[in-house]
């Protein structure tokens, strides 16, 4: 599977955070973490969402927990919607069902050492 190039940039910036037991990083610190150009993507654009997709889709071929569970709203420090369908679809229209599985998912990442390329 071929990753974007922006998804690649993502994924380095995550790997680097794992194993840990507080990875979380807010859509707004990732992008500033990102090396230029991608650092000008807008935190809540379908641009950074589709690019999380590609990783859910990537780590999900690998048998990795989904790297992007790690990506939360500043303010709330939960995934936005986008995530759950991507990487829960079948709890994503139970939202406690789906908060249950990306709580489970994000353990997992914490306790997670990445390989260098997920492609």
């Amino acid at each position: 599977m071929k990753l974007s190039d922006l998804a690649v940039a993502i994924y380095d910036v995550l790997r680097a955070r794992v194993p840990a037991k507080r990875p979380e990083l807010a859509y707004s610190e990732l992008v500033e973490r990102l090396p230029a150009p991608f650092n000008k993507v807008e935190p809540d654009s379908a641009t950074l969402a589709n690019a999380l997709g590609e990783l859910v889709r990537a780590c999900r071929a690998k048998g990795l927990p989904a790297i992007s569970a790690m990506v939360v709203r500043h303010r709330d420090r939960v995934p936005g919607p986008g995530y759950y369908p991507a990487a829960h679809p079948d709890e994503a229209k139970d939202m406690a069902k789906a908060m249950i599985a990306w709580a489970v998912e994000v353990e997992k990442v914490r306790s997670t050492t990445y390989p260098a390329e997920i492609e």
